[in-house]
């Protein structure tokens, strides 16, 4: 790329930057865990096309092989743009001469900080998008998509067993839309800490008979948000790129902007936008206390 090309670092140095940037962003990163990655051609790619397919009919049994009455399948072409998100930071020109003067690696602290902010920001796109105070282009993440099943939580989840009977009534949701598992159960800090009860007189916790319920993982975030902004909900989803995968255009990356008052700026960038093609494969616990 041009502007890193006219940047003042040395390939070590663009090395360091580059690992901390990544290091850093891999640390709170957990939309990708859950929804796969589809790499687009380049940056240049702006918007991403795909054809949502009514559902088909069961099956058919017959010694021959001959279909009596084929599908009639609607093709709706649906589109979403791939927005940057970035944010600039700055290396001091002293702290470059100092470095190499006395041999010790890059202060990458600056960078790291704007890829923590552009990681946090992708999550929230991912897991909530747009939501009341927050716009994002008007794109939908998993919390606020159309089409998304919801569920009411039944009470408290501090008081057993009210999360276990929760997360079992969104399986039951999911499964009416043949959807049967296993689920990944996204959760704010708040309501993953209340879940650690027993159950009963047992000395089985209730976080742990979900983990065995769902079949799958958990994963806990402040990233998610209600339609509202509130902290209240909590997803369970059939995951699988059939379901929805996060398109990629320009993967997490550091670009050289100027030299302004004699310091160094940067822009930590990338590309990105959640595709949520089944939103029934989606189900909203709301309510949580």
């Amino acid at each position: 790329m041009v502007g890193r090309a006219q940047a003042p670092l040395v390939e070590e140095e663009w090395k360091q930057l580059d690992e901390g940037v990544v290091k850093a962003a891999r640390r709170v990163l957990v939309g990708r865990k859950v929804l796969p990655v589809y790499n687009l051609a380049d940056v240049g790619v702006m918007e991403v096309q795909w054809d949502e397919l009514t559902e088909l009919s069961p099956a058919t049994i017959s010694m021959y092989g001959e279909t009596p009455i084929e599908d009639i399948i609607t093709y709706t072409r649906k589109s979403l743009v791939v927005p940057i998100i970035h944010k600039d930071f700055r290396i001091h020109w002293r702290d470059i001469i100092a470095s190499r003067r006395k041999g010790t690696p890059l202060d990458t602290a600056n960078a790291e900080s704007a890829a923590l902010v552009v990681a946090r920001f992708e999550d929230e796109l991912i897991l909530t998008g747009e939501y009341t105070g927050s716009p994002k282009l008007g794109i939908e993440g998993l919390a606020t998509a159309t089409g998304r099943n919801t569920a009411a939580s039944t009470g408290a989840w501090a008081t057993s067993p009210n999360a276990v009977n929760t997360v079992k009534n969104a399986m039951e949701e999911l499964t009416v839309d043949n959807f049967y598992g296993p689920y990944d159960l996204i959760l704010q800090p708040s309501a993953f800490l209340d879940a650690h009860t027993f159950i009963g007189n047992t000395a089985v916790m209730q976080i742990d008979k979900i983990r065995e319920l769902i079949g799958g993982k958990v994963y806990v975030t402040p990233a998610l948000k209600a339609a509202d902004g509130g902290t209240d909900t909590a997803l369970l989803m059939e995951t699988g790129a059939e379901n929805a995968d996060l398109c990629v255009a320009q993967d997490l990356k550091t670009f050289y902007i100027q030299l302004k008052d004699m310091n160094h700026f940067f822009k930590c960038y990338e590309a990105v936008v959640p595709r949520i093609k089944r939103p029934t494969a989606i189900c909203e616990v709301t309510g949580i206390t």
